[in-house]
């Protein structure tokens, strides 16, 4: 017998959450006024992304044209009023005045509390991302360039020590553009691989493969580039693609399923654009055996390790999902679903449940003390 039908046995006869769990959903806070010093597109704009903001800056800010871009990850509390309590910044990509900027905003943004049984309650730790384009045709500048040539020669001599390194320095001090950012987070995939750190891999593929669809400079900025260009990714169209593809194997290196599926689809209408359809072409056998997995009744098992306190799971087709092996502690799972309020479900190890029809596509965030480790399962529904 495999180990997973021994385990699938267990979850059978042991606990499971089943409705219950949705029975102690909580419903997460929805925006009701950014505040001043955030925008968001109206939820029926197709560039809407829940809990994505972009940071705006008065007219006459200093170094208005010439400040550096931002990805900024917090963590908000909310009580039951809606009202913002702690804000936590999170590691991103931004310096200590935009930092500022973006607490600050984010205190005066106003929600319609969370609710569970129909009746308001606080809840901590919803996340949001604050986001902030400049004038920044993608390219690398003259600096960068000399860095970028010394990254290159550490990475060929396997001095990825040193490679990890340079990497951290250049996010923390020189790197000014979202492009910056996802080019050396796309090296520290290569580096993440080399010394076996498969998860921090795909989370580095992620900051890679950034979009901001939402999010574009100012009219004022982009007439002083009137020749940029400014892509919905972070990265150009060629790097994207390559980035992506590299997302795509990651995401199969761990059996995210989910995550592989929705790559593969950017990735195929990415190279369309790109011209480069030979990238989705040699993946495609590796997809096929994906969705000859998911149509088998064999489940589907994810070894999750939480990083940074989280670790994000895109569901594929399957909807029913088991959780045994917990070694750690895990607080709750967040389920976002497209435009939906964030749910909120508690956890429970040896505990077996099922995501809704009704819900849709759904990304389910684990939140817990760091490193917990877990094995996730996905059961042909």
């Amino acid at each position: 017998m495999k180990p997973y039908s021994l385990t699938l046995a267990g979850l059978l006869a042991g606990s499971l959450l089943g409705t219950s769990c949705l029975a102690q959903t909580v419903s997460g806070p929805t925006l009701l006024d950014p505040g001043a010093g955030l925008s968001q597109p109206d939820s029926a704009d197709p560039l809407y992304v829940p809990n994505r903001f972009e940071l705006v800056y008065a007219e006459d800010a200093p170094g208005a044209g010439q400040r550096r871009e931002a990805l900024v990850d917090v963590l908000v509390t909310v009580d039951a009023a809606g009202k913002v309590g702690r804000v936590k910044v999170l590691d991103g990509f931004h310096d200590p005045g935009v930092r500022r900027l973006v607490e600050n905003a984010v205190k005066q943004a106003s929600f319609n509390p969370a609710t569970a049984g129909g009746e308001p309650v606080a809840f901590e730790n919803l996340e949001l991302q604050v986001l902030q384009r400049g004038a920044y045709p993608p390219g690398i500048t003259a600096d960068m360039r000399e860095d970028l040539a010394k990254l290159a020669d550490e990475l060929a001599e396997k001095d990825f020590r040193g490679a990890e390194r340079r990497i951290d320095s250049l996010l923390g001090r020189k790197a000014m553009r979202l492009f910056e950012l996802a080019l050396l987070n796309d090296q520290l995939v290569s580096v993440y691989m080399e010394t076996e750190r498969v998860p921090e891999a795909l989370l580095a593929s992620r900051v890679a493969t950034g979009r901001s669809p939402a999010v574009q400079p100012s009219a004022e900025e982009q007439a002083a580039s009137p020749d940029a260009v400014y892509p919905d990714s972070f990265l150009p169209p060629d790097l994207y693609v390559d980035a992506l593809r590299k997302r795509v194997v990651l995401s199969l290196m761990n059996n995210q399923i989910g995550e592989a599926r929705q790559s593969f689809a950017e990735l195929q209408q990415a190279a369309a654009q790109a011209g480069k359809d030979v990238v989705v072409t040699e993946l495609q056998p590796q997809m096929d055996k994906v969705e000859t997995l998911l149509a088998s009744e064999e489940p589907v098992g994810s070894a999750i390790r939480l990083i940074d306190e989280e670790w994000s799971y895109t569901m594929s087709s399957r909807r029913t999902f088991g959780v045994t092996g917990l070694d750690g502690r895990v607080d709750a799972v967040d389920v976002a679903c497209g435009d939906q309020p964030i749910r909120r479900l508690p956890f429970q190890n040896d505990s077996e449940w099922r995501i809704p029809d009704s819900w849709g596509q759904c990304d389910l965030v684990f939140r817990g003390k760091n490193d917990s480790k877990f094995v996730l399962y996905e059961y042909l529904n």
